[in-house]
């Protein structure tokens, strides 16, 4: 988030992305520099109610402590709020138009700008009944028009010879 302050891109959005944990460890005071600096930054924080870095430990957002014992409900956005930051919008990660609809919004806003993408770790235990199976092809109602997509990269190429049944993570739902 600092290297808004050092390099300025010229009127335009610097974005970063942070996790949940990230951010209470070390990300708070970037954003309050950043804050302090008025820097023209879009800080995307993707909270998934664990630590899943270092192997899904609990941490202050996940309302419960190391031990599993509930503890106080601490809110990321009253504390982006408080660290300076006017606009801040939290969002459901797998409703694809309201993420893409809230980052435009928040790249249109002149100044620090963060978005809060909140869903569960699906591959916690306790949200296993939140997993979804892959979404698969079904060869007689393929058109081949490539929009299947995974982290906004194409997962099946515009050859779609051979790829029909193939299993894939996300779909367009534009359709």
């Amino acid at each position: 988030m600092g290297i808004e302050t050092v390099v300025p891109k010229n009127g335009k959005k610097t974005i970063a992305v942070i996790g949940d944990s990230t951010f209470l460890h070390s990300g708070m005071t970037g954003l309050l520099n950043a804050v302090y600096n008025r820097s023209n930054i879009l800080v995307v924080i993707l909270d998934n109610h664990t630590t899943a870095l270092t192997g899904a430990q609990h941490n202050p957002l996940s309302g419960t402590d190391l031990h599993g014992n509930p503890c106080s409900d601490i809110s990321l956005e009253r504390i982006v709020k408080a660290l300076g930051v006017d606009w801040v919008r939290t969002v459901d990660p797998s409703v694809t138009r309201e993420v893409e609809r809230c980052v435009r919004e928040a790249v249109a806003f002149h100044g620090p700008a963060v978005v809060i993408t909140r869903s569960p770790c699906v591959l916690l235990p306790e949200f296993k009944d939140m997993r979804q199976q892959p979404y698969t092809v079904t060869p007689e109602l393929c058109t081949g028009c490539t929009i299947l997509v995974h982290g906004g990269e194409r997962i099946i190429p515009r050859e779609n010879e051979g790829y029909a049944g193939r299993a894939v993570n996300a779909v367009d739902r534009r359709r």
